[in-house]
């Protein structure tokens, strides 16, 4: 039978220009799209109801609350950092892993998972509180998580390799902005985590198609000069070509949906149908770009091969900074076997994983 699969991305934001290593191409100043995102989070935060769940900061200052002591939530998001502090900025792209993935919602003991389940008002990360366990998967784009300022906050940290293992994936121009890491969710006792394992079957220049329980899922960073030329320029022909992905997922720098260019049975998960991980009623849903005008971060999938279970958006600043320019995007799939065919457009919004 095959697994139900969760699987997260979120591109963050590095400089045009910049080369890897990755924490020095961070888009850091006053001028970034991080920073106009940031606007809009603090928009966000004034109408947000005082019940709607909410994180900020360090897992190990905010996940580990009293119901009491979380009533102060939800707290004024931290903006980006200024340009320079490259450590602590590195600190808080390993949260934001954590926060997108599941590991900040645990102190690597199985107890923590039944206690998480006993203590309703505290925060649960994107793929807890979507499908209460970690995700198999997690891309995240425009970052390199092999570079030392990184690795020396992922050694003893609670979402440390002990748990998860990472693969980086340069871009073949050397530019942090078209580059990806890898993170599959593995666990050697097999308690914690779903014990998924990854395989990347394919990559090239801003895209790296990624294997998991039997599932291709091809994640992209479409350049710009393509993204809105007719038929994206052959961007997603030639991914198709090279490895036929049941799914695409990522930053297509689009103004409309990708499924109708990439032709046979795929086509677009509705951004009217997902739901933003803690956000209030009322969010435009897939106006996810810098400006929230755009909906350029999607997923499509092949309906032949693809059952999609539940699709959702993920906040800039989930993870209590705002450290991305995008929007994120969490999901749940299974591969189709026999004559199942199931249309997401048709399906509730189910949460099962």
């Amino acid at each position: 039978m095959n697994k139900a699969t969760i699987v997260v991305y979120h591109s963050l934001e590095a400089t045009g220009s910049g080369k890897n290593p990755s924490v020095r191409s961070q888009n850091l100043n006053a001028s970034s799209f991080s920073n106009t995102q940031h606007k809009h989070n603090l928009a966000d935060y004034q109408d947000m109801n005082q019940r709607a769940v909410r994180r900020h900061g360090y897992p190990d200052a905010e996940t580990h609350l009293s119901r009491k002591e979380s009533a102060q939530f939800p707290r004024k998001p931290m903006a980006p950092l200024a340009k320079g502090k490259w450590d602590e900025h590195a600190g808080r792209v390993v949260d934001h892993l954590g926060s997108l993935r599941g590991t900040a919602d645990r102190h690597d003991r199985t107890s923590d998972d039944i206690d998480l389940e006993k203590r309703e008002t505290m925060f649960r990360s994107a793929s807890r509180t979507k499908f209460g366990r970690d995700a198999d998967l997690t891309v995240l784009g425009e970052v390199v998580l092999d570079d030392p300022s990184y690795t020396s906050y992922l050694s003893g940290n609670r979402a440390d390799p002990n748990f998860y293992q990472a693969s980086s994936v340069p871009s073949q121009n050397g530019k942090t902005s078209n580059a990806f890491s890898v993170v599959d969710g593995f666990a050697p006792s097999g308690l914690v985590n779903f014990g998924s394992k990854a395989t990347i079957v394919a990559k090239g220049q801003s895209y790296v198609v990624v294997k998991i329980n039997e599932l291709c899922i091809a994640f992209v960073h479409t350049p710009n000069k393509l993204a809105n030329e007719p038929n994206a320029g052959g961007f997603y022909s030639a991914i198709i070509k090279d490895c036929i992905p049941d799914i695409f997922v990522g930053d297509t720098n689009r103004r409309g949906m990708i499924g109708p260019i990439l032709g046979g049975s795929y086509e677009n998960v509705s951004p009217s149908r997902m739901t933003t991980v803690a956000r209030p009623e009322g969010f435009v849903g897939g106006k996810t770009n810098s400006t929230r005008t755009q909906p350029f971060d999607q997923i499509a999938y092949n309906t032949n091969t693809t059952e999609m279970l539940s699709a959702h958006f993920i906040p800039s600043d989930v993870s209590g900074a705002t450290i991305s320019d995008h929007f994120g995007l969490i999901f749940c799939a299974k591969k189709i076997t026999g004559n199942l065919k199931r249309n997401f457009q048709t399906m509730n919004g189910g949460q099962d994983a």
